[in-house]
C-alpha cells in the first residue's frame, strides 16, 4: 500500500485538515454573503446615483428652456437679446424734454385759436375794407396752418410718447423676466453641483464599505481579501 501521508497519526492529521476545511468553507459563505451584501449597497447606490443625473440633466434642460423663453421674447419686442431688452430705458431727462414740448404745442394751440375767435368776433356784423378784409383772411390763414402744424406736432408727439410708454413697460417686464430667469438658472445650476456632489458622496461611502468588507472578510479568514475595480468584485488570495 502506498504511504500518502507523512503524519503520526492519520486520524489526527484527518480531524485537522476537515476542521480547516470547515473553516475555510465557513470563510467563503461569509464572503459570498459580505459580497451579496456589497452588490445590494452597491444597487441601491446606483439607483441613486440614475435619479440624481436625471434630476440634474432635466435642472439643466429647464434653464436653458427658460433662457431661450427670455431670449425669444426680447427678440419680439424688438431688441437684439435680453441683455440689449434690460438696458431698454428712456432717460427721466429725455422724458422731461418730451412732455415739456408737447405742452408747448399745446399752449401754442390754445393761443392759435383764441386769436381765431378773436378775428371771428370782430369781423362780425361790421364793414370793413376789402384790404383789411384780406389781411384778416390772410392772417387768418396763416393762423390755421400753424395752428394745423401744432396738431400734427402734438400728435406725432403723442404717439411718439405712447411708442416710447410702451418699450419702457416691455422692457421692464423683460428685465424682470430675465431677472426671474437669472434666479432660476442660479438655483438649477446650485443644484446641479449639489447632485455632482452626491454623487462623490455616493462612490466614496461605496468604496469604504468595500474597504471595510474586505477587512472584515481578512479578519474571519487571515487569508482573503477583495477589492472592487471597473464595476466588478475581485478576490484575493493573501498567504
Amino acid at each position: 500500500m502506498r504511504k500518502v501521508t507523512q503524519a503520526a497519526d492519520p486520524q489526527a492529521e484527518r480531524t485537522q485538515l476537515r476542521g480547516r476545511r470547515d473553516n475555510i468553507d465557513k470563510a467563503l459563505q461569509e464572503w459570498q454573503a459580505a459580497e451579496a451584501a456589497a452588490a445590494r449597497e452597491l444597487a441601491t447606490a446606483a439607483g441613486r446615483l440614475a435619479e440624481s443625473g436625471t434630476a440634474r440633466d432635466r435642472a439643466i434642460s429647464e434653464a436653458q428652456r427658460a433662457r431661450a423663453e427670455a431670449r425669444n421674447a426680447a427678440v419680439a419686442a424688438g431688441f437684439a437679446n435680453e441683455s440689449e431688452a434690460a438696458q431698454a430705458e428712456v432717460a427721466p431727462a429725455e422724458e422731461q424734454r418730451i412732455s415739456s414740448q408737447v405742452e408747448t404745442h399745446r399752449e401754442e394751440a390754445r393761443r392759435v385759436q383764441a386769436r381765431v375767435d378773436e378775428l371771428t368776433e370782430e369781423l362780425h356784423g361790421g364793414e370793413i375794407a376789402e384790404e383789411t378784409l384780406a389781411a384778416a383772411e390772410t392772417a387768418a390763414t396763416q393762423l390755421r396752418t400753424e395752428l394745423g402744424t401744432a396738431e400734427r406736432s402734438k400728435a406725432e408727439l403723442s404717439t411718439r410718447i405712447e411708442i416710447l410708454v410702451k418699450d419702457i413697460a416691455r422692457a421692464n417686464e423683460l428685465r424682470a423676466d430675465l431677472a426671474r430667469q437669472r434666479t432660476e438658472h442660479a438655483l438649477y445650476r446650485s443644484l446641479a453641483l449639489d447632485l455632482r456632489s452626491d454623487r462623490f458622496l455616493l462612490d466614496e461611502t461605496f468604496r469604504e464599505l468595500v474597504s471595510g468588507a474586505s477587512t472584515r472578510l481578512w479578519d474571519l479568514t487571515k487569508r482573503y481579501r477583495f477589492d472592487w475595480q471597473n464595476e466588478a468584485f475581485f478576490g484575493e488570495l493573501c498567504t
